[in-house]
């Protein structure tokens, strides 16, 4: 039973050389050793990939999508927190006017979607330059800044406040 070279051009390495060294007779016009050579350069043209190259090349392409996907969420989770925000409402002291914190701290009521929705601002020096504004009594007050949601908590980092004249 003799086989055609060009259907042993076309086996993939890994099921040819066992059968080829246990045979060292010719298999129709060409030897083993031929078949081998021609099955490598056929290989090296690219035209048969071995199944340790093909999941080297999917671990690759499987990393590299893998690497985007993180840096793309990163990305989008960057741009989110850093987004300015200007909210509009009732600045008071979260202490003195609305009995929930232990020390004194401004505070931004808004009304959001019929919901009253309160924006703690972080102590920086902006928000101490103007607590003086709002302790004891409430005004109107713009403010611009990042928001950032912590333990349940809206807090807004203020970039610039200014009181709302009517």
């Amino acid at each position: 039973m003799t086989t055609s070279p060009v259907v042993w051009l076309e086996l993939n390495r890994f099921f040819l050389e066992p059968i080829i060294k246990r045979s060292t007779r010719a298999v129709g016009t060409l030897s083993a050793k031929e078949i081998l050579l021609a099955t490598r350069r056929l290989q090296l043209s690219g035209g048969l990939e071995t199944p340790r190259e093909r999941k080297k090349m999917r671990t690759q392409i499987f990393t590299v999508l893998g690497l985007l996907v993180v840096t793309i969420m990163w990305q989008l989770a960057a741009l989110g927190a850093d987004k300015e925000r200007t909210i509009i409402g009732e600045g008071q002291c979260a202490k003195c006017a609305l009995h929930e914190t232990k020390s004194c701290q401004n505070a931004i009521t808004v009304l959001e979607n019929g919901k009253k929705v309160t924006y703690y601002l972080t102590e920086n020096q902006i928000s101490k330059d103007f607590h003086d504004n709002l302790c004891k009594s409430t005004a109107k007050v713009r403010a611009t800044g990042t928001v950032n949601e912590s333990q349940g908590k809206l807090e807004l980092t203020p970039t610039k406040i200014e009181l709302i004249k009517d």
